[in-house]
């Protein structure tokens, strides 16, 4: 009898042993358990809209934000506290600072967007630096922008945002993102409470969809 519960002793330690370094092994994710297979995602200060858009409106903004320096002083606050919401949904994420370059090999996704505010007829207006102006529009729209670093990180393959907002402002040629319809509000008179529940609700929308982005993703890369 004592041989056996040596035995057992014995093995059982095996097993531990063989546990905890396969946990080792095991990426974490900061706050949260890791995502299986999801991609890296680094994410960048958002652009604000600086002038009335032409035909292409919004969606000319949000393909062109990779080549402008970031505007608005929540712009990396945002960015940060993406990243944050992100990794505690268990995506490995970093922030990616104004002119730092991305990791080589390139690897993952990029997430950006722009800030923009309406006019009284619901159409893109000239957000400038800190917001738009007057105390009459407290409130600024956000749409997100993900695209593969691994292909060209300069055309996202996928839009979240206010589905009307980016279909009504016009298309690019041969661009033909997909889009994720919601609707993220930056209420500029809450402040910090208003970055950080404007990141949870971003981060939750990338998480949410991550299948479909892949999807649309793999299907982006092909053509």
């Amino acid at each position: 009898m004592q041989q056996l519960n040596r035995l057992f002793f014995a093995g059982l330690v095996v097993s531990l042993a063989a546990t905890f370094a396969h946990a080792q092994q095991q990426p974490a994710a900061p706050g949260g358990a890791a995502v299986a297979g999801a991609p890296v995602m680094y994410v960048k200060d958002f652009q604000a809209v600086q002038e009335s858009s032409g035909s292409g409106g919004l969606l000319h903004r949000l393909r062109d934000a990779a080549h402008e320096r970031s505007a608005g002083q929540n712009a990396g606050a945002l960015a940060n506290a993406i990243v944050k919401q992100l990794s505690s949904q268990g995506i490995t994420a970093r922030y990616l600072a104004p002119g730092e370059p991305l990791p080589a090999p390139a690897s993952g996704w990029l997430i950006g967007g722009v800030f923009y505010s309406r006019d009284s007829g619901g159409r893109i207006q000239s957000l400038l630096q800190g917001g738009s102006s007057g105390s009459s529009t407290p409130n600024t729209e956000v749409s997100v922008t993900v695209a593969d670093v691994a292909g060209d990180p300069n055309v996202p393959f996928a839009v979240i945002g206010a589905e009307d907002a980016i279909k009504g402002q016009g298309t690019v040629a041969s661009w033909n993102p997909y889009i994720v319809a919601a609707k993220f509000v930056f209420k500029k008179v809450e402040g910090t409470t208003a970055v950080d529940g404007l990141a949870k609700d971003i981060a939750d929308q990338i998480v949410g969809n991550l299948q479909t982005l892949q999807q649309k993703d793999l299907a982006a890369q092909a053509h």
